[in-house]
């Protein structure tokens, strides 16, 4: 059900002793094989990549910024990566605070017909996220800092205000 509005939560520990390297957390893509959503973290260059968005071809909606190891190596981090696409923003969260943020990103995200966390999902390529990942989480919803601040540490149940859009 996702198209216009995307939060992607979870908790992760990345291998401080492999990282940075080419890695993909997670990766949707859609009937063609273009990627929808893709969270590289890090690149081997200790970028964060966010890609979200696309327009029938290879061309998405992009944010990136440069880490350092302890944000995605050797302890545990929340990351949460929104995007809306009537506003145009797409944001992304370290541990609640606003890690990057970028604007007129329009491009809709419909269509995932393959989804992969730990990897990607294109056939053929093992790009694969040495670590753990715990509590990973997909809303049809961009939330908010303060709710994702507020639920990064709490289970999700039916109090949650947006529990009906977890996907």
């Amino acid at each position: 059900t996702v198209d216009s509005a995307i939060t992607i939560s979870f908790w992760c520990y990345g291998d401080e002793n492999l990282m940075p390297f080419n890695s993909y957390v997670f990766e949707g893509r859609d009937s063609n094989g273009y990627r929808v959503v893709t969270c590289h973290l890090p690149w081997s260059n200790s970028n964060i990549y966010w890609d979200a968005g696309n327009s029938g071809t290879s061309s998405y909606d992009r944010i990136n910024q440069s880490a350092n190891l302890d944000d995605f190596a050797g302890k545990w981090n929340h990351w949460a990566f929104t995007k809306n696409v009537a506003s145009g923003e797409m944001k992304a969260f370290l541990n609640g605070d606003l890690f990057m943020s970028g604007s007129g990103k329009n491009k809709k995200m419909s269509g995932i017909t393959s989804f992969r966390i730990g990897g990607n999902a294109a056939s053929g390529f093992n790009g694969v996220y040495d670590g753990k990942i715990d509590e990973f989480r997909i809303w049809d919803k961009a939330l908010d800092q303060l709710t994702i601040k507020e639920w990064m540490n709490k289970t999700v149940d039916n109090s949650h205000p947006y529990f009906t859009n977890l996907r």
